[in-house]
């Protein structure tokens, strides 16, 4: 007669991460977000734990970008902006703006003359790569290019008084219907989805 094997009680056998309710994905992700989970890191759950750590902060990076391209764009339109030239020989210039907040935020960026700026643009709006012309929006143009967003602010005087597309129209001579451009443009999906500044 064959020996019968002794059955392994549940708290002796190995358990897969999500074998049931206790290890679940909410649990997991609540412990990814903690700062010093008591779990080697090199065990499938710490391995697990590092990868939504990572993918938790490059998400959270892109709403903050996002939340602060908002308050760019509004205190551009409110006129709640101030410009000053570095001269220092770098072509820079340093923003002073500030959105329902006393203490105004400061950027430094290139500052992009209007003959050049007018190039630029006008290279995007005419660009055949769809992909070039994703963040054209002044939200998206804030988060990916705040030295073109600056720049079409200032020399395009954006305010109370003008809108960023009759900005656009005056920069670019009137040579690209930016509100039929934009409009397409904030139909695609994904936008933002490979958001690098520069």
């Amino acid at each position: 007669q064959e020996e019968e094997q002794e059955e392994e009680s549940p708290s002796k056998r190995p358990k897969a991460l999500f074998d049931d309710g206790k290890d679940n994905i909410a649990t997991v992700l609540a412990m990814s977000v903690s700062s010093n989970p008591s779990v080697p890191e090199n065990s499938e759950l710490g391995t697990v734990l590092n990868s939504l750590k990572q993918s938790f902060q490059s998400e959270l990076k892109k709403v903050q970008a996002e939340q602060e391209a908002i308050k760019k764009v509004a205190a551009a339109l409110s006129g709640a902006v101030e410009f000053k030239d570095l001269n220092d020989g770098t072509m820079r210039m340093k923003i002073s703006y500030h959105y329902k907040t006393r203490q105004p935020k400061e950027e430094c960026v290139q500052n992009l003359p209007p003959v050049l700026l007018s190039a630029v643009l006008t290279h995007i709006a005419n660009d055949t790569d769809t992909s070039v012309k994703e963040n054209l929006d002044p939200r998206g143009m804030a988060m990916t290019s705040p030295r073109i967003f600056w720049s079409v602010v200032r020399h395009g005087n954006v305010g109370p008084e003008k809108s960023f597309i009759e900005a656009l129209n005056q920069l670019t001579n009137n040579s690209v219907d930016w509100e039929s451009l934009l409009k397409r443009e904030s139909r695609r999906p994904e936008k933002y989805k490979d958001y690098v500044s520069h």
